[in-house]
């Protein structure tokens, strides 16, 4: 009997203990030594989320220690034929994928072109801020003067068309990679 009784003073004690902490903690206050004020950064050296569309170019500024991949420059030469052009940049958005997990998102040429000249969250320059077939809205325009198609068909899937000869999309004469 003695042992029941030891047993719920025991717990009685723990109640009253706890009901006492419980109460006691919003009497005490804690002072934390004030914070340091941060200023943000400027949105030129904001970084980027993945997920985040590369509506504009990158600054020049903050792409000045960043130089392209070395392939870039063969693009547009004459001596590269337009199908191995097209294999060039599927590698660039491979290359991309491979470091950031997924193909640059956006709904046009301009968007993907500017996310592979550096506007992404490693600001890695894959291609070169300023290129012969870059037109003033900053799309890459394939060997007929037409802007490339980037479509994503998945987060794995590329897809890169070229109008052709034709310059029509969407007719026989399409590059198109992967096939």
């Amino acid at each position: 009997m003695k042992r029941g009784w030891i047993i719920l003073l025991a717990i009685a004690g723990g109640i009253v203990g706890a009901v006492w902490l419980v109460h006691d903690r919003g009497s005490h206050t804690v002072s934390l030594p004030p914070q340091k004020k941060v200023a943000p950064k400027p949105s030129s050296e904001r970084r980027m989320t993945s997920g985040e569309i590369a509506f504009a170019p990158p600054t020049p500024e903050a792409m000045a220690p960043i130089s392209s991949h070395p392939m870039a420059a063969a693009i547009g030469s004459p001596n590269l034929s337009p199908e191995k052009e097209l294999a060039i940049l599927l590698k660039f958005f491979q290359i991309y994928r491979q470091e950031f997990g997924a193909f640059p998102a956006g709904e046009g040429n301009a968007q993907f072109m500017n996310a592979l000249r550096g506007r992404n969250p490693g600001k890695l320059a894959i291609f070169p801020a300023k290129h012969p077939r870059l037109d003033a809205k900053g799309n890459l325009l394939d060997p007929w003067g037409q802007p490339y198609i980037f479509h994503p068909v998945s987060r794995d899937r590329l897809e890169i068309r070229s109008s052709g000869r034709d310059r029509e999309i969407f007719t026989v004469d399409d590059l198109v990679l992967p096939r």
